[in-house]
């Protein structure tokens, strides 16, 4: 399939046994992590190392001139042919991104996680890759029509797929 997008940084993923393993190397390595440890072992590592071709794009990128919900992000992402991240990448994206700029705020389109806030409430979230004055980390957005719009100017990480593979 023919895209229109660049790749901006190739990951590797699968460098881990577990999610879990990986968040002592975060921490090692001075990345915070906010609100994500119950999440941790929803994250499935994959078995073998594999490069997965990142694409940085703002919602505006993908042609909303106005505020827009999670969902119809990534309907019309596909539709461009790009792919949703494994959410794994919000790991290694911290681990391997580099220099990163003094103020970045980039979120991991992956398939929505489950956290519960209390006995009665399950809510859904993807990964954010940070960095500000406190330094590098990975946080969560939750995602709901009710609660999350996301403006023109905000930053989505999407892979590209594999030539071969069907969308």
């Amino acid at each position: 399939m023919e895209t229109k997008w660049k790749v901006w940084k190739t990951i590797k993923i699968g460098t881990h046994e577990n999610a879990n393993a990986f968040c002592y190397v975060l921490k090692a390595a001075g990345i915070k992590m906010l609100s994500v440890n119950y999440e941790l072992g929803q994250v499935k590592t994959a078995k073998r190392i594999k490069e997965i071709p990142l694409v940085r794009v703002s919602v505006g990128d993908l042609g909303f001139e106005n505020e827009v919900t999670y969902r119809e992000i990534c309907k019309r992402a596909l539709e461009q042919g790009l792919a949703l991240c494994p959410a794994e990448v919000g790991l290694q994206l911290c681990w391997q991104y580099g220099e990163m700029p003094k103020i970045v705020s980039e979120r991991i389109a992956m398939k929505l996680l489950t956290t519960i806030a209390d006995e009665r409430t399950k809510l859904k979230f993807i990964f954010v890759v940070k960095n500000n004055k406190y330094g590098p980390w990975l946080g969560t957005d939750v995602v709901s029509p009710q609660r999350m719009l996301y403006r023109p100017e905000f930053v989505f990480i999407f892979s590209l797929p594999k030539p071969n593979n069907k969308m």
